[in-house]
C-alpha cells in the first residue's frame, strides 16, 4: 500500500494538552492517506523520536476519515530544550509485515515543551483563558510553506459539537466569530471536520450577535485582483452521491436572507451542477409557505432554459402547471396586475382580463402583421367554436340588420360595412341598407357554381336559376334558349316536341293535335333534342306542372312525311299522326293552320324530328 501522511506536509499538529505534558505525555494527533484516499481501519504504528531513536509502538490504532490522535510518552529526559523529530512508521493493522516510513520527519519545537516546565502554573483541562489586548489572546502559528498545513486544527466528535467554536461578542464593528488566514498554495485559512456519522454538528460553525449591517459570522475572502475561473471566497463541498445532499446551506429565521451574494461585475451567486446527466440543480430553491417565494429577483434574469413545474424543458421557457384562464384567476402564466388589466395563458387559451372580467384581447394592437397558423398552413382558427372546420369559421351570433348583429362585420359600425350571419351578407351604412357591391370593378361574378341551387330576387324561396319577384330591368337581355314559350295545363300525358291544340272539352287546356290542317293548333311543347327553352311564361299559381308550349322561335317537332317529304323552308300544319306536324299542301285549307318554316327536311316514306321556326299564321 502507498500511505500518505497528509497533515505532514500541513503541519502534522503535535498538540499537547499541558496539563498531562508535566506526566510527560504528548497528545498526539495526526491525519493519514491511504492511496491518496483518507484511511479508514486500524493500523499499527511506530514513533520514533529523533535523534535519540526512542520508539512508542501503538498497535490496532483506529483511523476514522483520515483521522487518528494518541498519547506519546517518550519520558521527560530527551527533552532538555534541543530540538527533536519525530519519525512515523505504519502498517494496516492485521497485515503483521514491515513497517512503511513516512516522510518528513515531524519536526518538535520549543512549544509544546511545557514537558519541561513541571510548574504550578501549568494548563488543566478543559482551559478558558481571557486577554484584554490589542493583538492576539490565543494564537497558533505553522510556518509550513506548502502543502496542506493548517494554522489551527479543531475537531468534535460529540453528536451536537463543534470542531472550532467561535463567537464575535461585540454589538458592533465587523468583527469575526472566526478569522482563519493560510499563505500556503493549497493551505486553508480555517478547516473544521465533522467527522461522526450522524448527529447535526458542523464542521465549522460561526455565530455573530451583531446588529451592525456588515457583521459576519464566518467569511471568505479572494483577495487577487486577478484570482482562478474557480476560485471562491465560500465553497460549500458535498461528496454525497445520493439526491438530498448540500454543498452550501443558508437560513435565515427573519425577512433577511438564507444566502446571499453580491459581486459589481460578476456573479453574486453562481451555482453550477457539474453532472452531464441526471435531474440536477445548480441552484435550487424552495419554500414552506404559501405565500414565500423560493426565488426573487428583482432586475433582469438571464438563462439558457427556464422549466416552471417541469425539470426537462423542451423551450426557452416551458410553463407546465396551472388551472383553466377564468375571468376571476387561473392560468398557467399571468401578465399584468391581478386586479388589473391582464394576459392569462394556459394550455390551449389566452385570455384579457381586467379586474375579474373578461377584456379585449389586442394582437399587434399598434401595427404589424398577425399569422396564425401561418408558418405551415395546417390549421384552422375557430371564433365561437372549439373545432373549426375551416381557416376561419366563425359561430354564433345574430341575425344582420340594418342596426347590428351579425356574425362577422367588416368596416365600421357608423359607417360602411358588410354584415355576414349564418345565411345573409347585408351592406350597411350607419344603421341603414347600402348597396352590396359584387366586383364592383370588373370581373366574373359566379354564384351557384356547381349549378345545384337557385337565385332568388324579391323571393326567399326560388324554384328557377334566377327567380325574380317583381319587375327587372336591362338593355340587353341574352338568353341561351332558342324559343318563347308559355306554360299550359294539358288534358293528356305530352313529351317535348309534340304538337299540341286547344282541347275545346277542358276549357283552359291543351291535348294533342288531332287531324289535318287543325285550326285550334296551339304550337309545340318546347325541350326536345336538348334544344333548351328560351323564355317561358304563364308562371302562375298553380302551373308549376304545366309545359312549356313555343309560340315562337325555333323547337324540334314530331314530323309525318309518310305521304310528301319535307323540304327546308316548307310550311308545317297539323297531321292526321296526332301530335304531329306535315308539309303544307293546301295552302287555302292551311290558312289558320300553320305552325311554322322547317328548317330541316325529312324524307318521304318517314316520320321523325324537324327543326321548325314557330309563326303561328
Amino acid at each position: 500500500m502507498l500511505f500518505k501522511r497528509a497533515l505532514a506536509t500541513a503541519s502534522l499538529a503535535v498538540l499537547c494538552s499541558l496539563a498531562v505534558c508535566q506526566t510527560s505525555t504528548i497528545n498526539f494527533q495526526g491525519q493519514l492517506r491511504d492511496a491518496g484516499s483518507p484511511a479508514n481501519g486500524q493500523y499499527d504504528f511506530q514513533f520514533v523520536l529523533f535523534p535519540d531513536d526512542i520508539t512508542v509502538n501503538v498497535g490496532d490504532l483506529q483511523v476514522t476519515n483520515g483521522l487518528f490522535t494518541t498519547p506519546l510518552n517518550f519520558g521527560s529526559g530527551p527533552f532538555t530544550g534541543a530540538n527533536k523529530e519525530i519519525e512515523i512508521r505504519v502498517r494496516p493493522g492485521a497485515s503483521g509485515g514491515a513497517y512503511t516510513t513516512l516522510a518528513p520527519r515531524v519536526a518538535v519545537t520549543s512549544t509544546p515543551y511545557a514537558i519541561r516546565t513541571a510548574v504550578a502554573n501549568a494548563l488543566a483541562l478543559p482551559w478558558i483563558g481571557s486577554a484584554t489586548t490589542v493583538g492576539t489572546a490565543l494564537g497558533a502559528i505553522n510556518n509550513q510553506a506548502t502543502g496542506n498545513a493548517y494554522g489551527l486544527f479543531g475537531r468534535s466528535d460529540s453528536d451536537l459539537g463543534r470542531g472550532i467554536y467561535g463567537l464575535a461578542q461585540h454589538a458592533t464593528g465587523s468583527n469575526y466569530g472566526i478569522y482563519g488566514a493560510s499563505t500556503s498554495s493549497a493551505g486553508t485559512g480555517v478547516f473544521g471536520i465533522h467527522s461522526a456519522t450522524s448527529g447535526t454538528n458542523p464542521g465549522v460553525w460561526g455565530q455573530t450577535n451583531s446588529t451592525d449591517s456588515s457583521a459576519n459570522a464566518i467569511v471568505g475572502e479572494v483577495t487577487s485582483t486577478a484570482p482562478g475561473g474557480s476560485s471562491a471566497g465560500v465553497r460549500g463541498i458535498n461528496r454525497g452521491t445520493g439526491f438530498a445532499g448540500i454543498g452550501v446551506y443558508g437560513s435565515q429565521a427573519g425577512s433577511g436572507y438564507g444566502v446571499y451574494g453580491t459581486s459589481p461585475a460578476g456573479r453574486g451567486v453562481y451555482g453550477h451542477a457539474s453532472d452531464a446527466t441526471g435531474v440536477n440543480f445548480g441552484v435550487f430553491g424552495s419554500t414552506s409557505s404559501a405565500d414565500g417565494y423560493a426565488g426573487y429577483f428583482s432586475q433582469r434574469v438571464y438563462a439558457f432554459q427556464i422549466g416552471v413545474g417541469t425539470t426537462q424543458p423542451e423551450s426557452k421557457l416551458h410553463v407546465n402547471g396551472g388551472t383553466d384562464s377564468e375571468p376571476d384567476g387561473g392560468g398557467y402564466i399571468v401578465s399584468g396586475s391581478a386586479i388589473g388589466t391582464n394576459i392569462s395563458i394556459d394550455n390551449n387559451e389566452i385570455m384579457a382580463r381586467n379586474n375579474g372580467a373578461i377584456s379585449t384581447l389586442f394582437l399587434n394592437h399598434n401595427g404589424g402583421d398577425v399569422l396564425i397558423n401561418g408558418l405551415n398552413g395546417a390549421g384552422n382558427v375557430g371564433i365561437g367554436l372549439t373545432s373549426p372546420a375551416t381557416k376561419l369559421h366563425v359561430e354564433g351570433g345574430s341575425d344582420s340588420s340594418p342596426a347590428g348583429g351579425g356574425f362577422l362585420t367588416v368596416g365600421t359600425i357608423a359607417g360602411l360595412n358588410i354584415s355576414i350571419d349564418d345565411n345573409e351578407i347585408m351592406a350597411r351604412n350607419n344603421a341603414a341598407t347600402a348597396t352590396l357591391a359584387l366586383n364592383a370593378s370588373g370581373g366574373n361574378v359566379n354564384l351557384i357554381q356547381s349549378g345545384t341551387g337557385n337565385v332568388g330576387i324579391g323571393t326567399a324561396s326560388p324554384v328557377t336559376k334566377l327567380h325574380v319577384n317583381g319587375t327587372t330591368r336591362t338593355d340587353i337581355l341574352e338568353i341561351v334558349g332558342a324559343d318563347l314559350a308559355e306554360k299550359f295545363p294539358v288534358s293528356e300525358t305530352v313529351e317535348p316536341g309534340t304538337v299540341v291544340a286547344i282541347d275545346s272539352k277542358n276549357a283552359g287546356q291543351l291535348c294533342l293535335a288531332r287531324g289535318a290542317y287543325n285550326r285550334k293548333v296551339a304550337g309545340i311543347v318546347s325541350g326536345a333534342n336538348e334544344l333548351p327553352v328560351g323564355v317561358v311564361l304563364g308562371h302562375l299559381p298553380g302551373m308549376e306542372d304545366a309545359v312549356p308550349v313555343a309560340m315562337s322561335g325555333r323547337v324540334w317537332v314530331k314530323a309525318d312525311a309518310t305521304e310528301r317529304a319535307i323540304e327546308a323552308g316548307d310550311l308545317l300544319t297539323t297531321s292526321n299522326m296526332a301530335g304531329h306536324a306535315m308539309s303544307v299542301r293546301d295552302y287555302a285549307k292551311a290558312q289558320g293552320a300553320i305552325i311554322g318554316k322547317a328548317m330541316t327536311s325529312l324524307e318521304k316514306g318517314k316520320t321523325g324530328m324537324v327543326l321548325v321556326l314557330v309563326n303561328l299564321q
